[in-house]
């Protein structure tokens, strides 16, 4: 049973962002930040990440430093669906935490991706794309990081569930091309604040 206070659960997104930005960087050591936004708060994580210059460039997975470097805010983006407008000014301050994880000279090449779950989920589209396009305006705005419309998302239960089982498995080495992939893929059950995932 993994649990909100597990950080494995929040890694489930992470990783999952991380191996897709980490793909279309270069092969040199970078950063990535994200926020998951859920249902009573959101957080930003701050990552590291380099790449095995001796590895095969098509099986390899990035070394990822697990991170003691977070952040939260509360309350939750869906507490703005009365005012959405409003949305993209609470992200003040976990900008500004990974501001000071990230050195100057890296900020400009770190991506930064939000991905909210079943807090945005269970409210209205409207309410809901208006929240990340002020998000989106305000990060693009005011942050020294990399920006981009498509990595500022709601996911689905499935893509939640999809990146939990990757998170368990990549910390495990089960995934294929590592360690313990001889030994097969494991499942897990992620219980959060208003939704639940069994993969």
């Amino acid at each position: 049973l993994i649990t909100r206070a597990n950080f494995i659960l929040w890694s489930g997104i992470i990783l999952g962002q991380i191996l897709d930005i980490a793909a279309q960087s270069e092969r040199s050591p970078e950063y990535a930040l994200v926020i998951d936004a859920g249902s009573s708060g959101s957080r930003i994580h701050v990552y590291k990440y380099s790449w095995d210059p001796n590895a095969d460039p098509d099986r390899a997975f990035p070394n990822v430093e697990l991170p003691d470097k977070k952040f939260k805010i509360t309350p939750g983006l869906s507490s703005f669906a009365l005012n959405p407008q409003d949305a993209g000014s609470s992200m003040k301050g976990l900008v500004a935490f990974a501001e000071e994880h990230v050195p100057v000279e890296d900020r400009n090449s770190t991506v930064l991706a939000l991905s909210a779950t079943a807090g945005l989920r269970m409210i209205s589209e409207e309410a809901r794309n208006a929240i990340l396009d002020s998000c989106f305006s305000w990060l693009l705005k005011n942050s020294p990081f990399v920006i981009r419309r498509d990595l500022i998302s709601v996911i689905s239960g499935k893509e939640e569930g999809a990146y939990g089982w990757l998170s368990i498995n990549f910390l495990h080495g089960r995934l294929s091309g590592m360690e313990n992939a001889k030994e097969g893929t494991i499942g897990g059950i992620e219980v959060g604040g208003a939704s639940s995932q069994v993969t």
